[in-house]
């Protein structure tokens, strides 16, 4: 049985390192990416409301998350 892994990020779902991330890890697991849609921008001005989850599928094996991250 393969292992799971679970791989996110603040810095968008199409982000280079999360996708190399990804693909390096295919070959050892099955991989399930969760990050925002988009790169944040001033995430400490925004405000997440309903309804953000379950955020669709983005591909298979994949999902982009609505929503503000938290802050520091």
């Amino acid at each position: 049985m393969r292992p799971l892994v679970l791989v996110s990020n603040d810095d968008g779902f199409a982000s280079a390192g999360i996708r190399a991330l990804r693909d390096a890890l295919r070959v050892l697991a099955d991989v399930v990416v969760v990050a925002p849609e988009t790169e944040p921008r001033a995430p400490s001005h925004s405000l997440s409301l309903p309804p953000p989850l379950p955020p669709p599928p983005a591909r298979p094996g994949a999902r982009a998350a609505h929503g503000a991250p938290p802050t520091r």
